[in-house]
């Protein structure tokens, strides 16, 4: 379809409404892909998967659709050879956990929505993955039940960092080194435990310095009663670094061996985001459903533009049977370049699945293409182009134009001799006429 006219009418404005309605990056990705369909099939099913969203969100409100923000990333690491985080694990157990959450919300919604509660059918419950992700990922990191192995190293890093402490607290409690502290606090240099010392006094403290302050006053020094330790201590962080890594080097494998089911996990949540993006869109707007047909008549009552709000006037427009022809006369801001905007837009929406903001009944035809002259490309509010850019798009639309198009033409013979654009106006619309397009002009 013409992108200069989806440009014109602001379809694109339509698409960041209903981006606002999504609550995922990859259901807005799926927005930006939206583009009208030539397929009457398809648009009818594409409006009925809007109906029963609407339906859905009618009777309960709301819907469990997880963010999905960050997993894309996740699984695009697996089957390259690198090793997932405990947080990415966490991303794809709250997706798994939401698809149970959305299967379970599917499941008496058939009745109402056969379309869109079979989606559901299609995704996966991966009970064996969660139970495994669930015990080896706690808060952020792996937990010590994840393997005999770690909770063992753990359990003796903790026996180590508390004899130490408990030497060092000797130390800073002990009246032979009270003139040497700077104060009684213990910190840790280079993951070593040390207690700070006056510099002065730095040789009066058995031990190594491991640090010292900016202003160099105070000297961190390891205690040698506790070198040992500390040592020993090193050695269990370097064994738990080892063991964190085999277990998230054994899930990430495990979550490769079903990376199948969970991409298709993500597509059919990231659809059902934009489903009920629809949805909400339409409940924003008071829409319906409309028929559609391929015989080109438009039947529409109560339209009103959608990027207007409450202060559109509804606009009832008939053409498509006896004739294919209209123009609409009036003054100057008499809302006749809105009327042409509010007929192109609800068309492509209608093309796109969208419902529309016009009353039940209402009907409109499926284009193979939409060909606009309004303004200069320009939003209702600015001013119109001249006339030679008028004339330029005028004959690219009379080229294009067949029985299959719709063609909107605003302020006809604007820019130029009243009566020679009215000699113009008349010819151009006769040039349509024979084409066999369904044409709505405006008159200047």
């Amino acid at each position: 379809m013409n992108s200069t006219a989806i440009k014109i009418l602001e379809f694109d404005k339509i698409k960041d409404l209903l981006k606002k309605y999504t609550v995922s990056d990859l259901g807005k990705d799926l927005i930006d892909k939206l583009e009208p369909s030539l397929n009457i099939n398809t648009i009818s099913s594409w409006m009925n998967e809007t109906t029963e969203a609407c339906a859905i969100l009618q009777r309960s409100g709301s819907v469990p659709i997880h963010s999905l923000n960050g997993i894309e990333n996740a699984v695009s690491k697996l089957g390259k050879g690198m090793t997932l985080l405990p947080e990415e694990f966490e991303l794809i157990l709250g997706l798994l956990q939401e698809v149970v959450k959305l299967k379970r919300f599917m499941e008496d919604k058939s009745a109402m929505a056969p379309i869109v509660s079979s989606f559901a059918l299609s995704a996966y419950e991966l009970d064996e993955l969660s139970e495994e992700i669930n015990r080896c990922i706690q808060n952020g990191m792996v937990a010590d039940k994840a393997s005999s192995e770690l909770s063992k190293i753990r359990k003796r890093i903790i026996i180590l960092e508390d004899r130490i402490k408990s030497k060092l607290e000797g130390i800073l409690r002990s009246p032979a080194y009270a003139r040497y502290l700077q104060d009684g606090i213990i910190s840790t240099r280079n993951g070593r435990y040390v207690v700070p010392v006056k510099r002065e006094y730095r040789k009066n403290v058995d031990g190594e310095v491991m640090d010292s302050s900016a202003s160099g006053s105070t000297v961190f020094i390891e205690p040698l009663e506790v070198r040992k330790l500390q040592d020993e201590l090193n050695h269990c962080r370097i064994e738990e670094d080892k063991e964190v890594y085999n277990i998230l080097s054994m899930l990430t494998n495990l979550v490769e061996s079903y990376k199948k089911e969970i991409t298709a996990n993500i597509q059919v949540m990231s659809y059902y985001d934009f489903l009920f993006a629809k949805g909400r869109f339409s409940k924003s707007l008071e829409a319906c459903p409309v028929s559609i047909n391929t015989c080109g008549r438009l039947d529409i009552r109560g339209a009103r533009h959608p990027l207007i709000g409450t202060s559109a006037v509804p606009l009832d427009i008939s053409i498509g049977d006896s004739y294919r022809t209209l123009v609409i006369t009036g003054p100057n801001t008499g809302g006749k370049t809105v009327a042409l905007k509010t007929i192109g837009l609800l068309t492509l929406m209608v093309q796109s699945g969208l419902h529309v903001p016009a009353d039940p009944g209402s009907e409109f035809a499926i284009f193979n293409d939409i060909l606009a002259d309004i303004g200069d490309g320009q939003s209702i509010e600015q001013s119109l182009s001249t006339f030679s850019s008028h004339i330029r798009n005028i004959i690219s639309i009379i080229q294009c134009a067949d029985r299959n198009t719709l063609v909107i033409l605003d302020e006809l013979g604007a820019g130029t001799d009243p009566g020679e654009g009215m000699g113009l106006a008349i010819a151009i619309l006769e040039e349509t006429y024979k084409k066999g397009a369904v044409t709505i002009a405006t008159t200047h």
